[in-house]
Protein backbone atom coordinates (compact mmCIF):
# COMPACT_ATOMS: atom_id res chain seq x y z
CA UNK A 1 0.00 0.00 0.00
CA UNK A 2 2.93 2.38 1.54
CA UNK A 3 4.59 2.15 -2.04
CA UNK A 4 1.95 1.84 -4.36
CA UNK A 5 1.03 5.68 -2.64
CA UNK A 6 4.51 6.62 -2.95
CA UNK A 7 5.09 5.61 -6.37
CA UNK A 8 6.78 8.02 -8.84
CA UNK A 9 7.39 10.90 -5.87
CA UNK A 10 11.00 9.82 -5.64
CA UNK A 11 10.23 10.61 -1.73
CA UNK A 12 13.19 9.36 0.50
CA UNK A 13 11.60 6.03 2.04
CA UNK A 14 12.93 4.72 5.31
CA UNK A 15 12.04 0.79 5.68
CA UNK A 16 12.26 -0.54 9.67
CA UNK A 17 12.62 -3.73 10.52
CA UNK A 18 10.07 -6.45 10.52
CA UNK A 19 8.66 -6.90 14.14
CA UNK A 20 9.51 -10.61 13.70
CA UNK A 21 13.49 -11.62 13.47
CA UNK A 22 13.04 -12.40 9.84
CA UNK A 23 15.94 -11.16 7.01
CA UNK A 24 13.55 -12.00 3.90
CA UNK A 25 10.87 -10.26 5.31
CA UNK A 26 12.24 -7.16 5.57
CA UNK A 27 14.36 -7.75 2.16
CA UNK A 28 10.90 -8.10 0.94
CA UNK A 29 10.22 -4.87 2.00
CA UNK A 30 13.42 -3.50 -0.01
CA UNK A 31 12.47 -5.20 -3.02
CA UNK A 32 8.15 -4.03 -2.79
CA UNK A 33 9.42 -0.05 -2.51
CA UNK A 34 11.50 -0.88 -5.87
CA UNK A 35 9.19 -2.51 -7.92
CA UNK A 36 7.00 0.95 -7.17
CA UNK A 37 10.15 2.82 -8.42
CA UNK A 38 11.05 3.97 -4.80
CA UNK A 39 15.15 3.82 -5.33
CA UNK A 40 15.80 6.52 -2.31
CA UNK A 41 15.54 3.78 0.33
CA UNK A 42 17.44 3.80 3.17
CA UNK A 43 17.48 0.74 6.50
CA UNK A 44 16.54 1.54 10.16
CA UNK A 45 17.32 -1.16 12.63
CA UNK A 46 15.30 -0.86 15.29
CA UNK A 47 14.97 -4.59 16.74
CA UNK A 48 12.76 -7.60 17.40
CA UNK A 49 10.14 -8.84 19.59
CA UNK A 50 11.40 -10.77 21.71
CA UNK A 51 10.28 -14.36 22.20
CA UNK A 52 11.71 -14.96 25.47
CA UNK A 53 12.27 -13.08 28.74
CA UNK A 54 15.29 -9.98 27.39
CA UNK A 55 16.64 -7.22 29.23
CA UNK A 56 15.73 -4.90 26.22
CA UNK A 57 12.96 -3.52 24.67
CA UNK A 58 13.70 -5.30 21.24
CA UNK A 59 15.99 -7.69 20.77
CA UNK A 60 18.90 -6.41 18.59
CA UNK A 61 19.91 -9.63 16.99
CA UNK A 62 23.23 -7.70 14.85
CA UNK A 63 23.67 -10.79 12.94
CA UNK A 64 20.23 -9.89 11.19
CA UNK A 65 21.30 -6.46 9.92
CA UNK A 66 24.78 -7.30 9.28
CA UNK A 67 23.89 -10.14 6.92
CA UNK A 68 21.27 -7.85 5.02
CA UNK A 69 24.40 -5.12 4.76
CA UNK A 70 25.96 -7.86 2.99
CA UNK A 71 23.58 -8.50 0.96
CA UNK A 72 22.74 -5.11 0.11
CA UNK A 73 25.94 -2.73 0.81
CA UNK A 74 24.06 -0.28 -1.86
CA UNK A 75 21.44 1.15 0.81
CA UNK A 76 22.60 3.33 4.08
CA UNK A 77 21.74 1.54 7.66
CA UNK A 78 20.66 3.18 10.83
CA UNK A 79 19.99 2.11 14.48
CA UNK A 80 17.73 2.81 16.68
CA UNK A 81 18.99 2.39 20.21
CA UNK A 82 15.95 4.00 22.00
CA UNK A 83 14.08 1.35 20.74
CA UNK A 84 16.11 -1.69 21.15
CA UNK A 85 17.20 -1.04 24.31
CA UNK A 86 13.58 0.45 25.48
CA UNK A 87 15.74 2.53 28.00
CA UNK A 88 18.14 5.92 27.82
CA UNK A 89 20.99 4.66 30.30
CA UNK A 90 21.86 2.09 27.67
CA UNK A 91 21.40 4.39 24.03
CA UNK A 92 25.14 5.40 24.16
CA UNK A 93 25.81 2.06 25.08
CA UNK A 94 24.19 0.64 21.56
CA UNK A 95 25.22 3.87 19.76
CA UNK A 96 28.60 2.72 20.15
CA UNK A 97 27.98 -0.95 18.86
CA UNK A 98 26.01 0.62 16.27
CA UNK A 99 29.19 2.63 15.30
CA UNK A 100 31.18 -0.17 15.61
CA UNK A 101 29.32 -2.27 13.66
CA UNK A 102 30.03 0.75 11.01
CA UNK A 103 26.39 1.19 10.72
CA UNK A 104 25.90 5.11 8.84
CA UNK A 105 24.22 6.30 11.76
CA UNK A 106 21.66 6.67 14.24
CA UNK A 107 17.94 7.10 14.97
CA UNK A 108 17.37 8.70 18.62
CA UNK A 109 14.61 9.78 20.46
CA UNK A 110 15.00 13.12 22.21
CA UNK A 111 13.17 15.50 24.43
CA UNK A 112 13.38 18.17 26.43
CA UNK A 113 11.77 16.79 29.42
CA UNK A 114 11.29 12.66 29.05
CA UNK A 115 9.37 12.55 31.94
CA UNK A 116 6.34 14.34 30.07
CA UNK A 117 6.40 12.61 26.82
CA UNK A 118 3.59 11.06 25.33
CA UNK A 119 4.88 7.79 24.88
CA UNK A 120 8.32 5.58 25.58
CA UNK A 121 9.74 8.17 28.27
CA UNK A 122 12.15 5.94 29.66
CA UNK A 123 13.94 5.46 26.21
CA UNK A 124 14.17 9.15 25.57
CA UNK A 125 17.31 11.64 25.89
CA UNK A 126 17.33 14.77 27.22
CA UNK A 127 19.38 16.99 24.85
CA UNK A 128 22.21 17.26 27.47
CA UNK A 129 22.38 13.72 27.18
CA UNK A 130 22.53 13.22 23.49
CA UNK A 131 25.55 16.17 23.34
CA UNK A 132 26.78 14.17 26.02
CA UNK A 133 26.56 10.86 24.16
CA UNK A 134 27.78 12.32 20.71
CA UNK A 135 30.09 13.63 22.48
CA UNK A 136 31.32 10.40 23.74
CA UNK A 137 31.57 8.42 20.55
CA UNK A 138 34.50 6.40 19.73
CA UNK A 139 35.31 6.30 15.78
CA UNK A 140 37.43 3.93 14.50
CA UNK A 141 39.68 3.73 11.36
CA UNK A 142 38.95 0.62 8.95
CA UNK A 143 42.26 1.08 6.98
CA UNK A 144 45.18 1.51 9.88
CA UNK A 145 48.39 3.88 9.07
CA UNK A 146 50.42 1.88 11.19
CA UNK A 147 52.39 -0.54 8.82
CA UNK A 148 53.39 -3.00 11.45
CA UNK A 149 49.76 -3.03 12.58
CA UNK A 150 48.68 -3.79 9.03
CA UNK A 151 51.50 -6.22 9.05
CA UNK A 152 50.17 -8.62 12.40
CA UNK A 153 46.03 -7.55 10.97
CA UNK A 154 47.44 -10.00 7.81
CA UNK A 155 49.44 -12.29 9.66
CA UNK A 156 46.54 -13.28 12.52
CA UNK A 157 43.71 -13.46 9.52
CA UNK A 158 45.84 -15.78 7.71
CA UNK A 159 45.84 -18.09 10.47
CA UNK A 160 42.34 -17.83 10.92
CA UNK A 161 41.84 -18.50 7.07
CA UNK A 162 43.59 -21.46 7.69
CA UNK A 163 41.91 -22.78 10.85
CA UNK A 164 39.10 -22.09 8.95
CA UNK A 165 40.04 -24.53 6.45
CA UNK A 166 40.72 -27.16 8.99
CA UNK A 167 37.18 -26.90 10.45
CA UNK A 168 35.71 -27.21 7.23
CA UNK A 169 37.78 -30.38 6.73
CA UNK A 170 36.76 -31.63 10.18
CA UNK A 171 32.63 -30.62 9.66
CA UNK A 172 32.89 -32.80 6.70
CA UNK A 173 34.51 -35.98 7.63
CA UNK A 174 32.20 -35.39 10.67
CA UNK A 175 29.13 -35.84 8.09
CA UNK A 176 30.54 -38.34 6.06
CA UNK A 177 30.69 -40.62 9.37
CA UNK A 178 26.66 -39.23 10.24
CA UNK A 179 26.16 -40.88 6.77
CA UNK A 180 28.03 -44.14 7.82
CA UNK A 181 25.98 -44.43 11.08
CA UNK A 182 22.45 -43.79 9.02
CA UNK A 183 23.63 -46.67 6.49
CA UNK A 184 24.13 -48.98 9.86
CA UNK A 185 20.53 -47.71 11.12
CA UNK A 186 18.71 -48.07 7.70
CA UNK A 187 20.25 -51.57 7.36
CA UNK A 188 19.25 -52.97 10.95
CA UNK A 189 16.00 -51.09 11.08
CA UNK A 190 17.36 -48.37 13.95
CA UNK A 191 15.07 -44.98 14.36
CA UNK A 192 16.99 -41.99 13.55
CA UNK A 193 17.02 -40.63 16.62
CA UNK A 194 18.95 -41.46 19.60
CA UNK A 195 17.56 -39.56 22.21
CA UNK A 196 20.23 -41.14 24.91
CA UNK A 197 23.20 -40.44 22.32
CA UNK A 198 22.06 -36.78 21.62
CA UNK A 199 22.00 -35.89 25.36
CA UNK A 200 24.97 -37.58 25.74
CA UNK A 201 26.73 -35.37 22.97
CA UNK A 202 25.57 -32.79 24.42
CA UNK A 203 26.44 -33.25 27.92
CA UNK A 204 30.06 -34.40 26.97
CA UNK A 205 30.28 -31.40 24.20
CA UNK A 206 29.11 -28.31 27.15
CA UNK A 207 31.28 -29.75 29.59
CA UNK A 208 34.89 -29.40 27.12
CA UNK A 209 33.72 -26.57 25.23
CA UNK A 210 33.29 -24.82 28.23
CA UNK A 211 36.85 -25.96 30.00
CA UNK A 212 38.27 -24.70 26.25
CA UNK A 213 36.64 -21.25 27.10
CA UNK A 214 33.69 -21.44 24.86
CA UNK A 215 30.37 -19.86 25.17
CA UNK A 216 27.47 -21.86 25.98
CA UNK A 217 25.37 -20.17 23.59
CA UNK A 218 27.25 -20.63 21.12
CA UNK A 219 28.35 -24.20 21.33
CA UNK A 220 24.48 -25.10 21.81
CA UNK A 221 24.10 -23.23 18.51
CA UNK A 222 27.16 -25.21 16.92
CA UNK A 223 25.62 -28.44 18.13
CA UNK A 224 22.01 -27.90 17.37
CA UNK A 225 22.79 -26.95 13.32
CA UNK A 226 25.38 -30.41 12.98
CA UNK A 227 22.43 -32.60 14.69
CA UNK A 228 20.13 -31.01 12.55
CA UNK A 229 22.19 -31.64 9.62
CA UNK A 230 23.16 -35.24 10.16
CA UNK A 231 18.99 -36.10 11.01
CA UNK A 232 18.23 -34.07 7.75
CA UNK A 233 21.00 -36.51 5.77
CA UNK A 234 20.15 -39.78 7.37
CA UNK A 235 16.34 -38.70 6.58
CA UNK A 236 17.13 -38.53 2.76
CA UNK A 237 18.92 -41.67 3.09
CA UNK A 238 15.39 -43.42 4.66
CA UNK A 239 13.31 -41.90 1.36
CA UNK A 240 12.21 -45.37 -0.76
CA UNK A 241 13.89 -43.61 -3.52
CA UNK A 242 17.23 -42.04 -2.28
CA UNK A 243 20.20 -42.96 -3.80
CA UNK A 244 22.01 -39.51 -2.47
CA UNK A 245 25.97 -40.48 -1.45
CA UNK A 246 27.97 -38.11 1.54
Amino acid sequence: MAGRVLAGTGMPVLLKNPINPDLELWLGAIERMERWGLTQLALVHRGFSPFEPSPYRNMPQWEIPIELRRRRPDLPMYCDPSHITGNARLVPEFAQIALDLCYDGWMLEVHHSPADAWSDAGQQLTPDQLRDTLGGMTFRFNDPENQELAAQLQDLRAQVDRLDHDLLDLMSQRLKLSHRLGTLKKEYDLPILQPKRWEQILETRQREGASMGLKLSFLNKWLQLMHQESIQRQLDMYRPDSSKTP
